[in-house]
């Protein structure tokens, strides 16, 4: 089975909704399979961590530019 990458942009969306529609997209995907999170919360990094260690979930990626944050998150 191929990796796919599922595009979610939640920039505007403020705490903890952002995070909530994360959460929808990724229980969505089979297991294995890659989101991208995109937003500008300037918390993102740590909720979207924290998020990610109670869900048992893998951070592949976050970067950041200009304020906007990308997070690649694998589905275990």
């Amino acid at each position: 089975m191929s990796t796919q990458i599922r595009e979610l942009n939640v920039a505007g969306v403020p705490a903890p909704f952002y995070v909530l529609r994360a959460k929808q997209a990724l229980d969505g995907l089979p297991v294995g399979q890659i989101l991208a999170l995109t937003t500008d919360a300037p918390n993102a990094p740590r909720e979207i961590r924290t998020w990610l260690e109670h869900a048992g979930h893998q951070m592949v990626s976050n970067e950041a530019s200009a304020g906007v944050h990308r997070f690649l998150i694998r589905r275990l």
